[in-house]
């Protein structure tokens, strides 16, 4: 029987999508835990713990800087020469509610909802007494079911009847009379809404409406997850539940604080930098969500955090734009060279600084993939690799070039958890020029396939993963 040498296995790596007699002889229809480089079928190495324990399942890792910082659902964590510091908020006062003193210059205010006899202007809330029973002016405010929240508001004007205010459908104290209050109420388990209930004689305005949580845990979820990274010297965190947070310096003995600045009551599903500005996509404000809506802050000065994110201040260049054609939201950013991409679900955009007035000039660039969910974007010389829904890609700034056509796509397409796929993510493995695509397969909980694309030769392998929740770039 003759013997044929076969040589360059590293010309094509695996090819599932195709049958195996027609793929060329030193390509392969199949495969687990290779890598293909140098000419080369190469078994990949294990694993091995060298961090020790962490002090919370990690769902988030980044390093920034010479520290690698990992969040979990309720604390953050930073490993410094192998030691693990807590650096969780200590202090939260993190207002819940948007638009507490009625400013906002949105004159449809869409994240309250009014009651009769309410009305709403010149920055305050009024009730004219003119309801037959008991009236609400409410918003959703996100609280978490038995948790701790002190609840502040003002009262003016006051000239019949009492107001009180509910949390979670747990009351609090009835008041009669103008004046500030402050108390402390346990949310109950009827809803998230912040409710100020007027009675049936209840005449009055209220205005400077707070709810703080009294707790410094964090409410990260498993699909939500963590995003950010560092930026002029200061780390940002973001969880799409909490207000985003800020580690100011970058050191281990430092706690994360929520964000100066921040707008009040609203929150953002990824927060992003491009230049000196932070990007945030997919806003919520009071509960409701506008999945199109970006929004930015003045540029920072070096090493410090943005003044403002004011979206009517014309000293600033803050703002706010809908990002929109297909109705599809916004899920993803990252900066290529001079623009800020924006991924949606279905679309890719680019965002240009033009300066005032208008700030940012957005159009579509690709209209036929989008991005899977977050973090499943990274850079690689000046290329984006991306998971999307249906295919991973990589994008030069003008056109993405599928990765997988004619190689794995269908595989691909079969192998991702439908249910967890939001718990999927994208690193680089530059060490052996590599970008790791990993997903959690199908009845899975967490990552626990990797397919790895050798940027360098152009080939496929493949790595199980053990229930990955996350990977720091190397």
């Amino acid at each position: 029987m003759p013997v044929k040498l076969i040589t360059n296995l590293s010309e094509h790596g695996i090819i599932v999508d195709r049958p195996a007699h027609t793929l060329p002889p030193n390509a392969f229809s199949g495969g687990m835990n290779v890598r293909f480089a140098n000419g080369t079928a190469q078994k990949v190495p294990g694993y091995v713990g060298v961090l020790g324990t962490p002090n919370t399942a990690p769902w988030f890792l980044r390093y920034m800087y010479d520290q690698l910082l990992y969040a979990g659902a309720a604390s953050v964590h930073t490993i410094k020469a192998g030691t693990h510091y807590d650096i969780t908020r200590t202090a939260v006062e993190d207002d819940q509610v948007y638009d507490g003193s009625f400013s906002d210059p949105d004159s449809t205010r869409p994240w309250w909802t009014t009651g009769t006899g309410w009305s709403i202007g010149s920055g305050t809330a009024t009730c004219d007494g003119s309801q037959t029973g008991s009236s609400a002016l409410a918003q959703n405010v996100g609280v978490v079911n038995t948790e701790s929240y002190t609840v502040t508001f003002t009262v003016s004007g006051h000239s019949a009847g009492a107001i009180t205010p509910k949390l979670g459908g747990t009351a609090g104290t009835a008041r009669s009379s103008n004046g500030t209050f402050t108390e402390t109420i346990v949310a109950g388990s009827a809803g998230t809404s912040l409710v100020l209930e007027g009675d049936a004689d209840f005449a009055g305005s209220v205005t400077d409406i707070r709810v703080t949580n009294n707790a410094p845990a964090y409410h990260a979820t498993a699909d939500q997850g963590w995003n950010g990274d560092a930026l002029g010297g200061i780390g940002y965190l973001n969880n799409g539940i909490d207000a985003p947070q800020m580690w100011n310096p970058i050191i281990e003995t430092t706690r994360l604080t929520n964000l100066t600045n921040w707008p009040a009551g609203m929150r953002v599903q990824a927060l992003r930098f491009f230049k000196s500005i932070l990007i945030g996509l997919h806003v919520t404000k009071g509960g409701v969500a506008y999945p199109q809506l970006m929004a930015w802050s003045d540029p920072a000065e070096p090493g410090q955090v943005p003044s403002s994110w004011a979206i009517d201040d014309p000293t600033k260049l803050s703002g706010q734009m809908t990002v929109d054609e297909t109705g599809s939201a916004l899920v993803e950013g990252q900066p290529l060279r001079d623009t800020f991409v924006i991924y949606k679900d279905d679309q890719i955009w680019g965002a240009s600084f033009i300066g005032a007035p208008y700030i940012f000039q957005v159009a579509p660039i690709v209209k036929s993939v989008g991005v899977l969910t977050q973090n499943c974007v990274t850079m690689v010389d000046g290329t984006h690799y991306v998971m999307g829904r249906d295919d991973l890609y990589a994008f030069d700034g003008n056109s993405a070039r599928s990765l997988l056509t004619g190689k794995n796509k269908s595989w691909f397409e079969q192998r991702v958890d439908p249910t967890h796929k939001d718990r999927s993510f994208v690193a680089a493995n530059r060490t052996e020029r590599e970008v790791w695509f990993c997903f959690p397969e199908r009845g899975a909980s967490w990552c626990t396939l990797a397919l790895t694309y050798n940027y360098a030769f152009n080939t496929w392998g493949t790595r199980q993963l053990p229930n990955l929740s996350a990977m720091a770039e190397v």
